[in-house]
């Protein structure tokens, strides 16, 4: 348990990669759509779905990194990740287990209460936030009905827009340059499940289980 704390408590995303990087370099690539999504493989630069590739290979096909170069990776950057913080009286610490989504160099990664962040990383040696999304979670309610911890697994793509889901139940889309801002404020997405009526599903099915 304790090793499991120290790796929640590292608050960045570790990127390693051979000079030149052509994992983040930016190809305009335009909405995503179900044919986009089925042919993932044809975008090796990007990572589009959460396994790869909808038969889960999580495989990628770039070759820079291979058995003769492997020995060659170094840590290129890292960016500093929020969320860690427990909530309720269940969970004294949030966690980091999010799969990255990378399209077009930029990277979209969530934190355990599911904030949304996008990171610029096309150049390659650095990390810069273009915006992060707090969905404004209630922690005391959502840290004592979460059933596995404060966890997140990800974003998904669509069209031209960003889904996420936060602890609460809530889903949240925008288009995926306004989510974390839109007309200047901060955390502006569209709240597509209120609060209230996940409460209610979740008492209802209480209430049928008794």
């Amino acid at each position: 348990m304790r090793a499991r704390v120290r790796a929640s408590c590292f608050t960045g995303v570790l990127i390693g990669v051979l000079l030149g990087g052509t994992l983040f370099s930016p190809v305009d690539a335009g909405d995503m759509t179900f044919e986009r999504a089925l042919n993932a493989r044809n975008e090796p630069q990007n990572w589009l779905l959460h396994h790869g590739n909808y038969e889960g290979h999580r495989f990628s096909r770039l070759t820079q990194i291979n058995p003769g170069t492997v020995a060659n990776l170094r840590v290129a950057f890292t960016v500093a990740l929020g969320g860690l913080e427990g909530g309720g009286t269940r969970y004294k610490f949030g966690n980091l287990e999010a799969t990255p989504i990378v399209e077009d160099g930029m990277l979209y990664v969530t934190d355990g209460w599911g904030a949304v962040y996008a990171v610029d990383v096309s150049s390659g040696t650095k990390g810069t936030f273009r915006w992060r999304f707090d969905p404004a979670v209630d922690k005391a309610w959502a840290g004592d009905v979460a059933c596995c911890g404060v966890n997140n697994r990800g974003v998904a793509l669509w069209q031209d827009k960003i889904i996420s889901v936060s602890l609460d139940g809530r889903q949240q889309s925008d288009r995926r340059e306004g989510l974390g801002t839109q007309g200047g404020r901060p955390g502006a997405g569209r709240d597509t499940h209120s609060r209230a009526s996940c409460r209610a599903r979740r008492g209802d099915r209480r209430r049928r289980r008794r």
